[in-house]
């Protein structure tokens, strides 16, 4: 078991631990400023800022989002396509 506690906070609770959460948002706001000195390309820092304004700044992570139906993640259809190939 880990021995820290954060561990298991992360592993049930993501971002919305607000101890996470804070350790997060100060990793990517570090982050985006390191990209434009490395000289990263715009379409990488916007890839990177879109992902902190629509997970991290909420912290949530992109398993929050839910699949819409007939998405290739809806296991019912991986199961009719497996099936199918049988």
């Amino acid at each position: 078991a880990p021995r820290n506690p954060l561990w298991t906070a992360a592993a049930r609770e993501g971002l919305a631990d607000p101890e996470l959460r804070a350790a997060a948002v100060t990793c990517f706001g570090a982050a985006l400023p390191a990209l434009e000195r490395m000289g990263a390309s715009d379409a990488v820092r916007d890839t990177v800022a879109a992902f902190t304004d629509r997970y991290v700044a909420r912290g949530r992570c992109p398993a929050d989002d839910l699949p819409e139906p007939g998405d290739l993640t809806d296991l019912s259809l991986l199961t009719e396509q497996k099936a199918a190939s049988a």
